[in-house]
Order: structure tokens, then sequence, then C-alpha cells
């Protein structure tokens, strides 16, 4: 039984790989892609967020991980269905007997536009976790890994700091929708 959750599960996984699109695609103009000048605030809170999430998959707990980043103030509200969803899959993961010790995730900005008070970032993430089976020693590979894209809205507060309002992963299904995803993919346009 565990066997075949844990092989559902690896299914699941290598299909959103595959329908991800990689990193070395062309830009929506059909140019090389170039990634886009973001300002380090606003790079450094898209990622702690991303970060975040991967440590709610990795541990279960969203209140631990929120209160272990700083930042989380400032994306929590926005990110929290998100989190909600790396807690089922840590879970799902725990009935599998299988356990997520590390991670590593690894961001590039893809679009960026602000007008003052108001800002969008699309990035692609990979993230990667290692996997461990409980009982050791089982058949299972030793890591899994994803391209993720997302889609934040920021908006300026308290005092000039900038805050994640929105936030929104591309999913399956609307990247085979080609009107859906591209708008998704160019909110600057």
């Amino acid at each position: 039984m565990y066997f075949c959750r844990f092989l559902s599960l690896a299914v699941i996984i290598m299909i959103l790989g595959a329908c991800s699109r990689d990193l070395s695609e062309q830009g929506p103009q059909g140019s090389a892609h170039r990634p886009a000048n973001v300002p380090p605030d606003i790079a450094g809170l898209a990622t702690d967020a991303l970060r975040a999430a991967a440590e709610v998959k990795v541990g279960g707990d969203i209140d631990a991980v929120l209160r272990a980043h700083p930042l989380s103030p400032r994306f929590s509200v926005a990110m929290r269905e998100h989190f909600e969803l790396m807690q089922r899959l840590h879970r799902v993961g725990l009935q599998s007997r299988l356990r997520y010790p590390r991670y590593s995730v690894a961001v590039r900005h893809d679009q960026f536009c602000e007008d003052g008070r108001t800002a969008k970032l699309v990035v692609t993430a990979i993230v990667r976790y290692d996997m461990e089976m409980d009982p050791p020693n089982t058949s299972a590979p030793p890591y899994t890994a994803a391209q993720e894209e997302h889609v934040f809205g920021l908006e300026r507060r308290n005092g000039g700091q900038w805050m994640i309002v929105k936030h929104h992963e591309i999913g399956l299904g609307e990247m085979h929708q080609r009107d859906v995803v591209r708008r998704l993919r160019n909110p600057c346009l």
C-alpha cells in the first residue's frame, strides 16, 4: 500500500516536471531569455517566501516556519494557500513513509514591472527535495525536483516596505491554455 502511494506521488511529480517549460526557453517575444532586473529587497522577499514554502513541505509546521522567517509578515497572508498545499504534500509524504530532510531553491526572475506603489514579479524556481524512505534502504530515488512558475503581486506599504499581496503558482491545467499561460507569464505587458 505504501509503495502504491509512493509510486503515485512519483508519477505526479514526473508529470509536473515534464509539463513545465525549460529554463532555456525563449522569452515572450521570441528573443533569448534575459533575467529581469529586480530590486534586491523585492528579489529577497520573493525568494524568502519560496524558501518558507519549501520548509513547510520539509517540516509540515506552517507557524514554526513563519516564526523562523523575519520577512514572513510581508508575505504570509498572500502565501497562505500555497503553504497549506505544501503542508498537505508533507502529510502525503509521511503517509507514504517518505521524508524530505533537505531542500534547495534556485530562483530566476523572468518578468518585473513597478509603478512606484505596486509591482508584479514572475519567477521560475527550481526546487529540489532530498528524499528518505522509512524504513531506509527501500527502493526510492534519492531526490525529487520540480520547476515551478510563480506570479507575485506586491504593494509598497508601512513606510515604503514592499509586501507580497498576491501569489499564484501557474498550474498544470493553465500551462495547456495558451492565452492563459501567456497572460500569467507576462503580467507587465
